[in-house]
């Protein structure tokens, strides 16, 4: 149901129909949040209910897209090579982050305990929550955009500081938001006892912030087709990440969000270097 509802949004995206599915997401949303205050679920219930209001949006999701949804497996090289492009710049994210998280959380446990270990696993679980949505957000923005000013070779610095200035207001205002009020956060989300955790949320927050400042620049890696610079990218910041825990090993478990830090450092410098030069060069 997650992959069909995946689907429809790509097509909304494909035909620049943001409106209708922004509309039909805060009608989602509303409904799901409605219903849960309105109604104590047990959890087996609660599945339940998730289940069944995901399946039944993706027919009201489907419907205004209706004429669309025509399937051809007829594809032509162009279409292969596409998306050949993103199956491995896809795999290169599932490895640097999934399987790169899943090593240090085993680490985590066997040096510091499950007690610290849970503490940075409650910080890693919030900051990858408002990533995500960032990062949804850029896709259906700022990848459409992009990708369509790339195809017709009009990419300049002033297009892309302009709304890149934008992006970056925006997000500085969250940022400090969040900072502020990461201590009511960590106990609306979880209990008093993870205020323990709120230090680490500090230390996370500011790699947060290098993290989505780059991700407009990895997002045109993307659009540009820059797999081989996208990758490599990845892989690095995955090794400075990995590299840095060992380094900052003596701080406890503080040295996990330190090393996050210090990933999206090179993650940012790397990705600014590249832009900068493929807009020089190509745009």
């Amino acid at each position: 149901i997650f992959c069909a509802n995946l689907l429809l949004v790509a097509i909304y995206i494909a035909k620049a129909q943001l409106r209708i599915y922004t509309v039909l997401f805060a009608i989602q949303w509303f409904t799901i949040f409605a219903v849960i205050f309105l109604i104590d679920f047990k959890l087996d219930n609660f599945l339940i209910f998730w289940i069944a209001i995901q399946a039944a949006f993706s027919f009201i999701y489907s419907w205004p897209i209706k004429n669309e949804l025509k399937f051809n497996f007829n594809f032509g090289l162009a279409e292969i090579n596409h998306f050949k492009h993103f199956l491995l710049m896809a795999g290169a994210v599932w490895i640097s982050s999934k399987w790169v998280d899943y090593f240090l959380r085993d680490y985590a446990i066997n040096e510091f305990g499950m007690i610290e270990t849970g503490l940075w696993q409650a910080v890693v679980r919030i900051s990858e929550a408002y990533r995500g949505l960032f990062l949804s957000f850029l896709f259906l923005t700022y990848y459409p955009l992009m990708s369509k000013k790339w195809q017709a070779k009009q990419i300049d610095f002033n297009f892309w500081k302009k709304r890149f200035g934008y992006y970056l207001i925006s997000l500085l205002i969250f940022i400090i938001l969040l900072y502020a009020g990461k201590q009511e956060l960590i106990e609306l989300l979880y209990s008093e006892k993870y205020l323990a955790a709120a230090p680490l949320f500090s230390y996370q927050i500011i790699g947060d912030l290098l993290a989505l400042i780059s991700f407009p620049l990895a997002i045109m890696m993307m659009a540009a087709l820059k797999t081989k610079i996208y990758i490599v990218m990845e892989f690095f910041s995955a090794g400075v990440f990995i590299s840095g825990v060992y380094f900052f090993q003596q701080s406890g478990i503080e040295s996990l969000v330190y090393a996050h830090m210090l990933r999206y450092v090179f993650y940012l410098i790397g990705l600014s270097i590249a832009t900068y030069k493929i807009i020089k060069n190509e745009g």
